[in-house]
């Protein structure tokens, strides 16, 4: 497949959002228009959003990348990334990050995944260094091994390779700067969740190495780490869920939460339907601050 040429705007908006990393939905809008309005004379034709990042996507399908949005588990915000496509996560990070800080990351996610709660403590991923230089050093042996078996040796440059496998403390306090700056990881106040970019392009490699350990959305079907417990013991997303006590029938669609912004406390669904039923409901019992309170995270336990 010959890939397609992109005009000046596209490759203005395609650098942009590779060097945000990702972008919430009503600012990679805003990003869309401000590309078309600088280049409005030079070019007289204007497309919508979706047909301009789908001409991206065209362009840019045979190198293995695309345009992508995802709904963030924590509040239901809206974002785009580029993602790669390819499955093999050794691919995908290798560019970015060195066998050590990847198998790091790799443990990282693991735990965040398996918490039941989808966060784990910086002082938790300090607490793996061993755990992770045990790893390496196993592999550091076993293709030391294998080297020297093919050169008709018996392993003697395996205790050299051992001996430079050493992931320290600093270096996994770097590493997790690192992964939080290039938003793979969020990290406040001490507790590590996964960031836009591990939702964005993560999620088959989650299924795919930890299918027994994590569940699909009973609702929107899609992979749920940070949920709740439905009424029939499956797991739901919290704004899905919150969809569907509001009447809504279902997952926030595509052209709601436009105007959220990523990170930030978001009011749920149920409670903005509430605000439009009246006022009289809210002011019992101190309405006004439930719609403020953050969305909290549940156990597969619903704590």
């Amino acid at each position: 497949m010959v890939a397609t040429a992109l005009d000046k705007p596209h490759q203005l908006f395609l650098q942009t959002l590779m060097a945000r990393h990702y972008l919430a939905d009503r600012d990679l809008k805003r990003l869309h228009e401000r590309v078309q309005q600088h280049y409005d004379e030079e070019f007289e034709v204007r497309e919508g959003p979706a047909e301009f990042v789908e001409r991206i996507n065209g362009a840019i399908k045979p190198f293995s990348m695309q345009i992508r949005s995802t709904r963030l588990e924590e509040n239901g915000a809206k974002v785009w990334g580029l993602v790669n496509e390819l499955t093999d996560d050794a691919t995908k990070l290798a560019t970015l990050y060195n066998s050590h800080e990847t198998s790091f990351f790799k443990h990282v996610v693991e735990h965040i995944v398996r918490s039941g709660t989808g966060a784990i403590t910086t002082t938790e991923c300090l607490q793996m260094v061993r755990e992770v230089n045990e790893m390496l050093s196993e592999q550091a042996a076993a293709a030391a091994l294998a080297a020297a078996g093919e050169d008709g040796d018996e392993g003697g440059g395996a205790t050299g390779s051992v001996a430079a496998i050493n992931l320290t403390g600093p270096k996994i306090q770097d590493a997790l700067e690192r992964l939080k700056k290039d938003a793979w990881l969020n990290i406040r106040d001490g507790t590590v969740t996964l960031g836009p970019r591990s939702m964005l392009e993560l999620k088959p490699l989650i299924l795919d190495s930890l299918g027994d350990d994590v569940e699909k959305c009973a609702i929107c079907l899609d992979l749920v780490i940070v949920g709740c417990d439905t009424e029939d013991g499956r797991r739901a997303h919290l704004h899905c869920q919150a969809a569907v006590d509001a009447g809504t029938g279902g997952p926030a669609s595509d052209s709601e939460g436009d105007d959220e912004q990523v990170g930030a406390e978001q009011e749920r669904p149920a409670q903005r339907d509430e605000q439009q039923s009246g006022e009289r409901d809210r002011k019992r019992g101190g309405g006004s601050q439930v719609e403020n309170e953050p969305v909290r995270r549940r156990s597969r336990h619903g704590v």
